[in-house]
């Protein structure tokens, strides 16, 4: 693996380079872009389709099935974050390159209008911005990481904080990793779980969060489970949705696979063994973000425009 960095030319934040001509999205703002400097190929004829672009057969149910609301948001575009703070019903909309933020009230009720009605807190940081990452753990715990140090801090999320009261009041732990860092990719799985994943490689790890780590290490020991995925890699996104389901889905494409996650697999184990459903959207490609809500809802959001789409997922 490469341990060049190249610029997102749409944020201009460091990305890690695995190969000329890999297809990757920047972690910062989501843009997908190539890889310069790919070799020459013959030509395979105008809008030819690499096997890697086949439209996946349908199986099982589409996990987005159900519109539940669609709008524009005139303020929440490119160059915010949005993370949604489970258990809250609150989504913290986020500026990493002034640091200020906004946490909004959604409201799972509205089938018309803005599902985001209210600031409950805004105000700004001056310690959290560009470079760093926030993934919110449940439990009112928000990871803040900075992927190219490995360095880390867990903060608590105050869920009373109202007007400019900051709502990251105070540290639970902080910290370096050393293996985590650089090229990985952090997605929480719920139940104090965090996946620790590669895509350049396919190689990934599970560890078990300690929310009682107040000053040491929050991802202690070994991994609950290690291995590397042949078929979960570069171009790929993974969202959990909640209930042991994750949503692997490649923007470019917009093919979809729905896999089971065994909370019991140890060891080598694979821990999503099972594929519950698969297919293509046509209309949830390249500029969109999936990001999981409580109560079976996903917010497809294009940064770009602001246009939104709240799904019910199956």
């Amino acid at each position: 693996m490469s341990t060049g960095a190249i610029e997102c030319p749409s944020c201009g934040a460091a990305a890690p380079v695995s190969r000329p001509g890999a297809r990757i999205t920047c972690r910062y703002c989501r843009t997908a872009f190539e890889v310069p400097g790919a070799p020459s190929a013959p030509a395979a004829g105008a809008g030819a389709v690499t096997a890697s672009d086949e439209p996946i057969p349908k199986k099982g149910r589409d996990p987005l099935e159900g519109l539940v609301v669609k709008g524009i948001w005139g303020t929440i575009r490119t160059g915010h974050q949005l993370v949604y703070l489970p258990g809250r019903d609150r989504l913290l909309d986020w500026e990493p390159g002034s640091g200020r933020y906004h946490v909004w009230e959604y409201d799972r009720t509205r089938s018309n209008g803005d599902p985001l009605p209210n600031a409950a807190a805004e105000g700004a940081w001056s310690s959290i911005g560009a470079g760093h990452e926030l993934i919110a753990l449940g439990g009112d715990h928000v990871l803040d990481w900075e992927s190219d140090s490995g360095a880390y801090r867990v903060w608590f999320y105050d869920a009373g904080a109202r007007a400019s009261r900051d709502v990251f009041p105070s540290i639970v732990t902080k910290g370096t990793w050393s293996s985590i860092a650089r090229s990985k990719r952090l997605v929480s799985l719920g139940g104090d779980r965090l996946l620790d994943w590669e895509p350049s490689t396919g190689a990934y790890r599970i560890w078990h969060y300690d929310r009682s780590a107040h000053g040491g290490d929050p991802l202690p020991g070994s991994p609950v489970t290690e291995g590397t995925w042949q078929s979960i890699r570069e171009a790929h996104e993974l969202v959990y949705l909640g209930s042991d389901l994750v949503l692997d889905w490649t923007p470019h494409s917009g093919n979809y696979r729905l896999w089971g996650y065994d909370r019991n697999a140890r060891g080598s184990a694979d821990p999503f063994p099972r594929e519950v459903a698969a297919g293509n959207w046509s209309s949830i490609r390249e500029g969109h973000q999936l990001i999981a809500l409580d109560g079976r809802r996903v917010l497809d959001w294009e940064p770009a425009s602001g246009a939104y789409r709240i799904w019910a997922s199956s």
